[in-house]
């Protein structure tokens, strides 16, 4: 049996828009459970998932319906895999946009909040964060915009993936007990897999699909990350 942790980073499952903190569809909830059995395949009888996840309602209900998938595959072979429930990782949060004056996750509903505060007081601070909104919420790639966009009104992409790399190398730097192997996977959001994996990779690798992950791993004293059939070694810079 192998010793040590694997991390996996997963996009919530399928959501019927960003307008608010919606909840996973039925689709979504499916694919969740999907990928939920699929991993635990991958495990050996006597190691440990656990399930991380970020505040935002689709990717606790993503971490959820990936424990039930877990726990009904382990279920169908004997139970011989333990399987601890989903807990809550602020760090596996969004990107965050600033809005009167605090760090929220980036919602639709937020563009409406900055257009009402231009229209009270036109300077030219609202305009330009108007501007910003406006341009980010229209472009067919609103991720891959705020990736190649510099501005002061998010949360900067160097920050976000800063974020990933805490929440990764503090799994990676446990010490699983009782020296036993365990995977550990952290439901989050495609900016903040998509800001981690340009800095790890050194392009921006596109929109993940709902469900898709990367998986970081240590091996042989070095630090791998795995994506798309793409193998990179990481050094953390955190």
């Amino acid at each position: 049996m192998s010793r040590g942790v694997v991390v996996y980073v997963v996009r919530h499952g399928h959501i019927p828009s960003h307008e608010s903190d919606v909840a996973l569809t039925a689709e979504g909830w499916r694919v969740a459970e999907q990928v939920g059995e699929q991993l635990a395949q991958v495990v050996e009888p006597g190691e440990e998932i656990r399930f991380l996840h970020g505040p935002a309602r689709r990717a606790r209900e993503t971490a959820e319906g990936m424990y039930r998938g877990v726990k009904r595959a382990v279920a169908g072979r004997g139970g011989d895999v333990s399987v601890v429930p989903p807990a809550l990782h602020p760090d596996l949060c969004n990107f965050r946009m600033w809005v009167d004056g605090r760090l929220q996750e980036a919602m639709r509903l937020f563009h409406d909040a900055v257009r009402a505060a231009y229209h009270e007081d036109p300077s030219p601070e609202n305009a330009a964060r108007l501007a910003f909104h406006d341009a980010f919420w229209s472009a067919s790639d609103p991720v891959g915009y705020w990736l190649t966009t510099p501005t002061p009104y998010m949360e900067s992409p160097e920050a976000v993936a800063a974020r990933v790399e805490r929440v990764v190398r503090q799994q990676l730097e446990r010490v699983p007990a009782p020296q036993v192997r365990q995977h550990v996977i952290c439901a989050s959001h495609s900016a903040p897999m998509r800001a981690f994996l340009r800095a790890v990779l050194g392009q921006d690798p596109g929109e993940p699909n709902f469900c898709e992950y990367f998986v970081v791993e240590e091996k042989d004293g070095k630090t791998w990350v795995r994506y798309r059939g793409q193998v990179a070694e990481w050094a953390c810079s955190v």
